[in-house]
């Protein structure tokens, strides 16, 4: 049940956070947020998804994206950063295939909040086990500070759980 009102949560700040257009949702897994989103592409990279009812449109590593300059309109990384390594890479490939003016929209988890849901849930082993797949953790400031310059930051929206952030490509902003 918990899980379920994140992503009803989690699915209208995307959509609060996107603009009209195609968007390409990086580490969208089974795409439970990708259906939801303006025009949707997803990707991830080639994983254990035997099971699963929806798989990614294209297998792709973030790093490299197989798409040309300026394709999407929107690119999405929901609770995908925290597990790249190389997450400056990444940003410059979100600015690359963003088409001027396009947003690149952030959702960082909130490990501290989750861990108390999970364990007012009674679901302590997900409550005590955390993230050990998480190579960096976020927060505004550093956000901000990766994306610069080449994006700027237009929109934070705090949830507790997590919080969403919307980035804008210009122009003026970044050339790789």
């Amino acid at each position: 049940m918990l899980d379920s009102i994140v992503q009803k949560i989690k699915i209208n700040t995307v959509k609060s956070l996107t603009q009209p257009g195609r968007t390409l949702d990086i580490g969208c897994g089974n795409k439970t947020y990708t259906k939801h989103m303006p025009n949707p592409v997803g990707v991830d990279i080639d994983g254990s998804f035997e099971g699963k009812e929806s798989l990614p449109d294209y297998w792709m590593d973030a790093r490299e994206l197989g798409f040309v300059n300026e394709t999407f309109d929107n690119v999405c990384l929901l609770d995908t950063l925290e597990h790249v390594p190389e997450v400056d890479v990444v940003v410059k490939e979100a600015w690359r295939v963003l088409r001027p003016n396009g947003v690149l929209v952030i959702t960082d988890p909130n490990d501290t909040v989750l861990f108390w849901a999970r364990l007012l849930a009674l679901r302590f082993k997900d409550a005590f086990r955390g993230n050990p797949d998480h190579v960096h953790k976020f927060d505004k400031d550093r956000l901000v500070e990766l994306t610069t310059p080449l994006f700027k930051l237009e929109k934070t929206i705090p949830r507790g759980i997590f919080t969403g952030y919307a980035f804008r490509k210009g122009e003026q902003w970044g050339i790789l």
